[in-house]
């Protein structure tokens, strides 16, 4: 798993998963609390950071964050400009017309 992943019974993207990542091989992290409870963490075994894999990938880690922030960025002007605007429902007056 990863920083983000969903952890059965755990949570997703827990402090649970960066003690884990963060932790030595055997080494027991006690108390690691998460919004379904206390667990102790005794990582087994860690991979080792895969440059060349991120080198590849890096391109298209960057794009995808970008266009997740320009998303965000567009909808609060979204919801921004659509707190400002003077809506009126004509539904109901127009099924009236009919």
């Amino acid at each position: 798993f990863n920083m983000n992943s969903n952890i059965r019974d755990v949570g997703y993207g827990t402090d649970f998963n960066r003690l884990a990542i963060e932790g030595e091989v055997g080494q027991v992290i006690p108390e690691v609390e998460t919004l379904r409870g206390l667990f102790a963490v005794r990582p087994i075994w860690i991979s080792t950071f895969d440059e060349a894999a991120f080198a590849q990938r890096q391109e298209g880690i960057r794009a995808y964050l970008l266009n997740q922030k320009r998303n965000e960025i567009l909808e609060q002007w979204f919801e921004a400009k659509k707190a400002e605007a003077d809506i009126q429902d004509g539904r109901f007056a127009a099924e009236q017309a009919r």
